[in-house]
């Protein structure tokens, strides 16, 4: 089995997190400003960056596997890698739940109220009126809301159809991809084999590291 682990940092938002070395083998893909392969001119650092995160099958067609880990985020277990992996049996993608909310429409509210509070770091990314009218082009009774940070996915046309969309989606409508992934995922029928790291915030396995700059 050929894994992928792919992180992209453009613009510089994050440290270069380094990772222990891991029981199982993979190539290592970290894109940044130095490397990127697409000069993509006409579209912002984190669009770019999204191209790698979901699209990583158009980039890297030889992988089986491709596991994506946010810049944000310092890998600490030797097993991380191999974990995720291992999970994936049966299933199309391995991710974990969302640590405080358990839907699409709880989370296009969440973010509403906090942008009419004035939250900074979400009103330098998002809108809360695409927010609410994307969720609702969804329709009703979408279940699961999930972190998109880390996740493995197989490289299958099925998948990488659903992938695609998902890309989609966050041009159409916002970058915010959480809501856009469940729609994406459960329209083409994918399932989701769910990973537990213990607490969302501090575990054994990862831990969150400062951005250096807000994107």
């Amino acid at each position: 089995m050929k894994i992928a682990v792919i992180t992209a940092n453009i613009g510089g938002f994050d440290k270069c997190n380094a990772m222990p070395e891991q029981d199982i083998a993979f190539d290592r893909y970290y894109i940044d400003d130095a490397n990127c392969p697409y000069p993509a001119y006409k579209i912002d650092n984190r669009m770019k960056a999204k191209i790698f995160k979901m699209l990583g099958h158009k980039i890297w067609p030889e992988y089986d596997v491709y596991v994506w880990i946010d810049g944000n985020i310092r890998v600490k277990a030797g097993n991380f890698i191999s974990r995720i992996v291992n999970t994936m049996e049966g299933g199309d993608v391995v991710i974990s739940n969302h640590s405080e909310r358990s839907s699409v429409y709880e989370e296009a509210n969440f973010i509403y109220t906090e942008l009419k509070k004035g939250h900074k770091y979400l009103r330098a990314r998002y809108s809360g009126d695409l927010i609410m009218d994307e969720v609702k082009s969804y329709g009703e009774g979408l279940k699961g809301l999930y972190w998109c940070g880390c996740f493995a996915r197989l490289n299958n046309e099925k998948v990488n159809k659903a992938f695609d969309d998902w890309y989609i989606d966050n041009t159409l409508w916002s970058y915010f991809d959480q809501n856009s992934f469940v729609y994406e995922m459960h329209k083409h029928q994918l399932k989701l084999n769910i990973i537990e790291w213990g607490d969302y915030y501090k575990n054994e396995h990862y831990e969150f590291t400062d951005h250096k700059k807000m994107s």
